[in-house]
């Protein structure tokens, strides 16, 4: 009796990249969102300019002005109103539950 295998992991292999990567998308999109309600609005470019990238094995979430850092980090005329940070480290729960619901949704 014969017995036969396929190989299929490179294609499992791809399956889990994509959906990390569209994990990471939508945890990108979660982390503009609440960057975007907490940063100090004066004329709203700051939280205009706030966005991320997102690629299949991280997302970065910035914001595009010059001062943006100031804003986040303080001065010494200015203190600290963090927005960018608190965006991740305070949701770090639910972006774990999203990447695991869509790992899990192809195992």
């Amino acid at each position: 009796m014969a017995v036969s295998s396929n190989d299929n992991s490179q294609q499992c292999i791809s399956a889990i990249k994509s959906a990390i990567g569209a994990a990471l998308g939508t945890v990108g999109q979660r982390a503009v969102g609440y960057a975007q309600s907490t940063v100090p609005v004066d004329t709203g470019a700051l939280r205009d300019s706030i966005d991320y990238e997102a690629t299949e094995n991280q997302v970065t979430i910035y914001a595009d002005m010059p001062y943006a850092s100031y804003v986040e980090l303080g001065t010494s005329r200015q203190a600290a109103q963090p927005y960018l940070k608190p965006s991740v480290t305070d949701h770090t729960d639910e972006y774990v539950e999203v990447i695991r619901n869509s790992v899990s949704g192809i195992l």
